[in-house]
This record gives C-alpha cells, sequence and structure tokens, in this order.
C-alpha cells in the first residue's frame, strides 16, 4: 500500500486518492462491506463516545446505486478511505480517554484540533507531558522535523512507511513552509501515519506522569 501511493498525485480532500485503494479493493471487494458495517455499529454503540467535532456533517456511508458482477453493491473508493480514516480517530479517542483516566466528554478539540488543558498544564509539561496537537484537518502544523523522526523511531514505524512520509514533508518544507515546520492539507493520508505516531508518543508519555494527569481538565465543548 505504502509502496504504490507515490506513483499517484497528492490526496484529496476526502482521504485518499481514489487510485490509492483501487488496486486493493479489485481483489477484495469484501473488505468494502466490512468498513461500512463497521463504522455503522461505531456510528450506533453505546460504548463509542460521541465524535461531534470530527468530520462534522461528513456522512461515511454513502452507496453507489449499482451492483456489480457478482452480484456485491459497489461503494465510492473516496467513501472507503473517509471510513477509514473515521474509524481510526473514533477508536484512537476512546484509547485517550482510558489513557487519561477522564470522562469522554471532558475530551474535546477545537476546530484548529488542539487538546486544550485549563488548569495546573504547565506543571504537567514541565514533569514531562508533551504538549503537541490533535490535528485533523491541518495535520500537525506545529510539529517539527525532528520530532516525527523521533516519534517513528520510538513507535516502530517501518522503514518503508519512514520513507514515504519524509519524501512528502520534503516536499511540503520546501514548496510550502520553506521552514522545519509542517503541515498538510485536510485528509491527506499523510495524517493518519503523523497522527499516530506522535499520539502514541504522547500516550506513552503521559504513562510517566501519572501523578499528573488527572489535575489536567479538557475543555467540555468545542470553541
Amino acid at each position: 500500500m505504502i509502496d504504490h501511493m507515490p506513483q499517484y498525485d497528492t490526496c484529496g480532500a476526502s482521504g485518499l486518492n481514489p487510485e490509492h485503494l483501487r488496486f486493493a479493493c479489485r481483489y477484495n471487494n469484501k473488505f468494502i462491506d466490512f468498513l461500512v458495517k463497521g463504522l455503522n455499529q461505531l456510528h450506533v454503540a453505546k460504548t463509542i463516545m460521541p465524535q461531534h467535532n470530527l468530520f462534522k456533517g461528513r456522512l461515511m456511508t454513502i452507496e453507489q446505486k449499482k451492483v456489480n458482477a457478482a452480484g456485491q453493491m459497489k461503494y465510492r473508493q473516496i467513501v472507503v478511505s473517509e471510513i477509514l480514516l473515521n474509524m481510526y480517530h473514533k477508536i484512537l479517542k476512546m484509547k485517550l480517554c482510558n489513557d487519561f483516566t477522564l470522562h469522554p466528554n471532558q475530551l474535546a478539540m477545537k476546530p484548529c484540533g488542539l487538546l486544550l488543558g485549563k488548569y495546573n498544564v504547565a506543571e504537567a509539561i514541565r514533569c514531562g507531558l508533551v504538549a503537541t496537537t490533535f490535528d485533523v484537518q491541518a495535520a500537525f502544523p506545529s510539529v517539527g522535523h525532528h520530532k516525527i523522526v523521533n516519534a517513528m523511531n520510538l513507535n516502530g514505524i517501518s522503514n518503508v512507511e519512514q520513507r514515504y512520509v519524509m519524501n512528502q514533508l520534503r516536499g511540503l518544507w520546501a514548496n510550502e513552509f520553506k521552514t522545519t515546520q509542517i503541515g498538510t492539507k485536510i485528509g491527506d493520508s499523510l495524517s493518519m501515519i503523523l497522527f499516530c505516531s506522535v499520539v502514541n508518543q504522547l500516550l506513552e508519555k503521559n504513562k510517566q506522569c501519572k501523578s499528573q494527569r488527572n489535575q489536567i481538565q479538557v475543555r467540555n465543548n468545542v470553541c
């Protein structure tokens, strides 16, 4: 999958370029059905907290009203990529709530993607908590080159994935930002890789700050 991606143009606003998934779906149509059913289950399951701040108003279960030769329903390729991204963020947010031992409603994201803390945040940072942004729409606009490299190394990101990420970042640094700060357009498939790398590093740091985590209160509402 990673080897296949660089052959195509930059991903569009809905996640992956359709070509990125077409080759995989050609061999496994049941995979699409599984994703749609899985997302529908996440929407109704009581164990999953509301995701009002992620992908608001973007329905992931759009079907093409066509049936292929095998009698299976066809789904838009672009929807498949959004389902993957949506499912990932739902699961990750639940993991964050568990690790921080906060009530689900205490975790919220601003439109800019920043996880906000009201009290004792400075003290928590001093004790080792890493402050970063959780960004779906701009994908780490403030995470520097060295942090990305360290996060990938610490979390066992494969060499193939690292090469793909770094190739993408070099283009962003050179053409758009001209600094060591990075950002990707909304929905870029790179977002998921960076999100996973950096957030996992944050969770690992949080384990070292258990005495501080209950002092961190996160805003309940989107600003």
